[in-house]
């Protein structure tokens, strides 16, 4: 069994909450609608576990300022464009 849970840090409650089998990945059930989960506002800030690794999701976080944090894979092939 696993709890999937979005929190609103405003109100510091959850927003959503569902409980799957443990072989469920997160990410499904941020991506497939059947689950219920809603929209990611603007500046929301989500984590998750490097094997979700989806770089066109990724961009579509970035274009609706949804922030993410993640580990990078280990045969990630990179390169530094610009620094901050």
């Amino acid at each position: 069994m696993k709890i999937h849970t979005l929190l609103d840090h405003n109100g510091c409650l959850p927003s959503f909450l569902t409980v799957t089998d443990g072989r469920c990945h997160d990410v499904r059930v941020v991506k497939d609608n059947s689950y219920g989960f809603p929209g990611l506002q603007p500046d929301s800030i989500i984590t998750m576990d490097r094997g979700y690794f989806d770089f066109n999701w990724f961009y579509a976080l970035h274009l609706n300022r949804v922030f993410f944090i993640t580990r990078a894979k280990q045969n990630l092939k990179y390169e530094v464009i610009n620094w901050l």
